[in-house]
């Protein structure tokens, strides 16, 4: 294909698995469209390997925003708890 020779892909693995622990959904998420991004980049189909590559990397951000309002919301309920 011309114009994708020799392209790099990211695959946002590493990050991916690094949300597992904000929001387990949204991890695994990432960790899946991260793996069909590696493979279809190996595969040289560079327009699905970057749309799958953008997925995953959309996941993660969910998953990032998850995870700060859930620790927002536990702390904001901790801090307003029953005063004795």
């Amino acid at each position: 294909m011309p114009g994708y020779a020799g392209m790099h892909v990211p695959d946002y693995l590493v990050w991916s698995i690094l949300c597992l622990f904000l929001c387990l959904p949204g991890g695994i998420g990432g960790i899946v469209y991260s793996n069909k991004a590696k493979q279809l980049g190996a595969a040289g189909d560079y327009p699905g390997a970057l749309q799958a590559a953008r997925t995953a990397k959309t996941w993660c951000w969910v998953s990032l925003a998850v995870g700060v309002i859930s620790v927002i919301v536990v702390i904001a309920a901790n801090a307003g708890g029953s005063g004795s």
